[in-house]
């Protein structure tokens, strides 16, 4: 036991990352892929996939067959960047409160989420889509 104290561990399976599932037609292909990853899984681990942003709860059409809910989010950068923090905080409060009114009883994480950066850039009010000559980009 004191061997392996320090090793990761796979407590779920992610089955997909950023799937679009808008449309009725990806809640009918993602079915059977949740139903085989449970049937063949011998550990029963739950079963997730990173939401992307489009993806809120009342468009997307397969956030049911997760067992909890993994979140790609971004405001504040892809969606209302710039200085507008206040709008990004409550367009996230929305999307928050609209899941919590689903009564899901599952619990959610959030996988991703901040902006893209290079290591020495720090500004205020935030500089979105700025190159960098250091990176070469």
């Amino acid at each position: 036991m004191l061997r392996d104290k320090n090793h990761p561990s796979v407590f779920a399976w992610s089955l997909l990352n950023e799937p679009s599932t808008t449309t009725e037609a990806a809640n009918e292909y993602f079915g059977p892929l949740f139903e085989a990853a449970h049937k063949y899984g011998p550990q029963q681990r739950p079963r997730i996939f990173a939401l992307i942003m489009y993806s809120t709860p009342d468009a997307c059409k397969s956030y049911h067959h997760a067992d909890f809910l993994c979140m790609n989010r971004y405001y504040g950068w892809y969606v209302k960047g710039e200085s507008d923090f206040e709008g990004a905080e409550r367009l996230f409060r929305d999307e928050m409160d609209a899941w919590v009114e689903l009564d899901l009883n599952k619990p959610m994480i959030f996988t991703e989420y901040g902006t893209d950066n290079y290591i020495g850039e720090s500004k205020l009010p935030s500089v979105m889509g700025q190159s960098n000559t250091r990176m070469g980009t």
